[in-house]
C-alpha cells in the first residue's frame, strides 16, 4: 500500500521534483527503520529493497521535473518563435508593400513612375475592352530648366511637387491615372466619355490654370500639352503618340495643345523608320554629302563649300538633315555618323584636288549640331579624322550654331583647340541667336553667316539694309569674313553687291549639288 501510494505521488507530481521527493521520504524511511528494527534477514533484506525502491523513485521524479522543464521550455521556445515569425511575416508584407509602392511610384512626387503608369494604364485599358475610347495627356512644363538655373534643384523639386498636386485636384473627378513621365512631364490617362469635356478641352484647361499650380517658383509656369484619343489601342502605343503631339506642341512655342493626328502619325512611322535604317545608311554609305558653293566678288568667284548632309530614304524619299541628326542622337549613332560625314568630306577634298589643284584653297565647311558639341569630343574627332586622311586643318570649316552658348567652357575648349590647330570657325545664322555680338569677340571666329530672315526682301526693306550693311563693316573692322546667305533673287544680289557683301550663298547662285557636279560647275565659273 505503501509503495503504490510512493508510486502514485512520483507519477503525478511530475512538474516539481521536491514535492513528491517530499511525499515518499518520510513513509519509505519509517518502513525501512521499522524492518531494520524488527531484525532478522528476511526484514533487512526487505529494508534494503525499500532503499533501492526510494532511490528509483527520487530518481524518476528528478527525471521527470528535467523533462517537464525541457518540454517547457522548448514548448515557450516554440510559441516565441511563431510569435516571431508572425512578427516578421507582417513586416515582411508590409515592406514588400513599400517596396512594391516605390517601385511604382516617383519618390519625389508620390506620383505613379514610367513603368507604375504604364503597367497601371494598360490594366485600365484592358479592363474597358475595345469599345472604351480613352483619352491619354503628357504635359511638359515649359522651361522648367530656366527654374532650376535661377532658383536651384531643391526649387524646381518643390516646384514639381506642387504640380503634381496641383494636377492631382485638377483631374479628380476624371478618375485618372496620373503619372510623372520623367523630367518636366507627366502624364494622365482617363475615360473620353460622351457629354463631358473632352480631351483637348482637358488640355486646354490645364493650359490655362498651370499658372496657379505653385506659388514657388517666382515667374509665371507654363505648359504644353500632348494629346492621343484611341479605342482598343496598347498604352505603349499612345503614350509614343502622345509624346510625339506634345513635342510638336512645343516646336510651335509655348503654352500649346496639340492633338496627335494623320500627319503627326505619318511623321511618327518615319522618325521610326529612320531610327531603325539609320546604322544600315551609316554602314553602307548609303548617307551622302552634297555641297552648296559659297561665292565671292559678286558670284564670279568660288570662295568654299557647305557639305549638307543627304540621305534618300528608301521608303520615305529624302530625309531633313536635322532628322537625321536627332535620329542618330536617340540612337547613339551621334559619332560614327560625324565621323562618316567627316571621312566623306575629306575623301571628296582628294577628289575635287586630283581633279583640279585650284580645289587645294577651297576649304569645305560643316555644321555640327548643339548636341554634337556638349556631347562629343569634337576637337579630338574632327582632328583626328582628317590627320588619318591626310588633309590641311585650314580646308575644314566647323559651322555652328548660335544655339550653342560660345562662352561656356567645354565649347570654348572644344573650339580653342580647333582653331589653334587651324580649323576655322564660322558662326551660322549670324543676328538672331542671343550670343551674336559676344560671338565676334571669340579669337577663333573666322566667318560669320548672316540670317536667311535679313536678306528676304533687302532690296524693298531700309531696315535690313542698315543692319546688312553694319554686320559687313563690323567683319571687316574685325577681319571676319562675312557672307549673306540665302540669296533668292536677282534683285537681292544686286542690292548685296551694293552694299559692298564679300559672300554670299543661295539658290540664285548655286544649289547644293553632288560631289561629281562641282567640278564642271566650277570650272564654267567666270572667275
Amino acid at each position: 500500500m505503501v509503495c503504490g501510494i510512493c508510486a502514485g505521488s512520483v507519477t503525478y507530481g511530475i512538474a516539481y521534483a521536491p514535492v513528491p521527493i517530499s511525499f515518499i521520504t518520510p513513509a519509505l524511511l519509517s518502513v525501512f527503520g521499522c524492518l531494520v528494527w524488527a531484525g532478522g534477514f528476511d526484514h533487512l533484506a526487505l529494508a534494503a529493497m525499500v532503499l533501492v525502491y526510494l532511490a528509483a523513485l527520487v530518481r524518476a521524479a528528478l527525471q521527470s521535473a528535467r523533462g517537464f522543464r525541457e518540454g517547457s521550455r522548448l514548448k515557450n521556445e516554440a510559441v516565441s518563435m511563431a510569435a516571431r515569425l508572425r512578427q516578421s511575416h507582417t513586416l515582411s508584407l508590409e515592406s514588400t508593400r513599400q517596396l512594391a509602392f516605390r517601385v511604382a511610384h516617383d519618390a519625389l512626387t508620390g506620383l505613379l513612375n514610367r513603368e507604375g503608369f504604364t503597367q497601371a494604364s494598360s490594366l485600365r485599358i484592358d479592363a474597358g475592352g475595345k469599345e472604351r475610347e480613352h483619352g491619354l495627356l503628357i504635359l511638359g512644363i515649359d522651361g522648367f530648366k530656366a527654374v532650376n538655373d535661377a532658383f536651384g534643384h531643391k526649387m524646381g523639386d518643390r516646384v514639381l511637387q506642387d504640380v503634381a498636386q496641383w494636377l492631382q485636384r485638377e483631374l479628380a473627378g476624371r478618375d485618372a491615372i496620373l503619372g510623372r513621365w520623367g523630367g518636366d512631364e507627366f502624364a494622365a490617362l482617363f475615360i473620353a466619355e460622351d457629354g463631358g469635356p473632352s480631351p483637348d478641352q482637358v488640355g486646354q484647361a490645364l493650359i490655362e490654370s498651370i499658372a496657379s499650380a505653385t506659388a514657388q517658383y517666382g515667374g509665371k509656369l507654363s505648359a504644353s500639352v500632348g494629346i492621343c484619343v484611341e479605342r482598343g489601342v496598347s498604352i505603349a502605343d499612345m503614350l509614343s503618340s502622345a509624346d510625339e503631339a506634345l513635342h510638336e506642341a512645343k516646336r510651335a512655342g509655348r503654352s500649346r495643345c496639340r492633338r496627335f493626328d494623320e500627319a503627326l502619325r505619318e511623321r511618327l512611322v518615319t522618325r521610326r523608320d529612320v531610327e531603325r535604317d539609320l546604322p544600315g545608311a551609316v554602314a553602307s554609305r548609303a548617307i551622302g554629302v552634297w555641297y552648296q558653293p559659297i561665292l565671292a566678288d559678286g558670284g564670279r568667284r568660288l570662295h568654299s563649300l557647305e557639305a549638307l548632309l543627304r540621305w534618300q530614304h528608301p521608303r520615305h524619299g529624302w530625309i531633313p538633315p536635322e532628322d537625321v541628326i536627332r535620329a542618330a542622337a536617340s540612337t547613339g549613332l551621334a559619332e560614327s555618323l560625324l565621323r562618316h560625314i567627316l571621312a566623306e568630306i575629306c575623301v571628296g577634298l582628294q577628289e575635287l584636288a586630283a581633279a583640279d589643284p585650284r580645289f587645294e584653297a577651297v576649304p569645305v565647311a560643316m555644321n555640327v549640331s548643339p548636341r554634337e558639341m556638349s556631347q562629343l569630343a569634337l576637337d579630338r574627332i574632327v582632328l583626328g579624322e582628317i590627320a588619318r586622311h591626310g588633309i590641311a586643318p585650314h580646308r575644314i570649316q566647323i559651322e555652328i550654331t548660335e544655339e550653342i552658348a560660345l562662352d561656356t567652357f567645354a565649347a570654348s575648349a572644344r573650339l580653342h583647340a580647333l582653331a589653334d590647330a587651324g580649323v576655322a570657325i564660322v558662326v551660322d545664322d549670324f543676328g538672331v541667336g542671343y550670343s551674336s555680338l559676344a560671338s565676334l569677340r571669340s579669337k577663333y571666329v573666322r566667318q560669320v553667316k548672316i540670317d536667311r530672315s535679313f536678306i528676304l526682301g533687302l532690296a524693298a526693306s531700309p531696315g535690313n539694309r542698315v543692319l546688312v550693311e553694319s554686320v559687313i563693316r563690323l567683319g571687316h573692322s574685325l577681319r571676319i569674313d562675312v557672307v549673306a546667305e540665302g540669296v533668292e533673287t536677282g534683285e537681292e544680289l544686286e542690292a548685296l553687291n551694293a552694299l559692298g557683301c564679300p559672300l554670299m550663298q543661295g539658290y540664285h547662285l548655286a544649289r547644293p549639288m553632288p560631289l561629281d557636279k562641282v567640278l564642271p560647275w566650277a570650272q564654267r565659273l567666270p572667275g
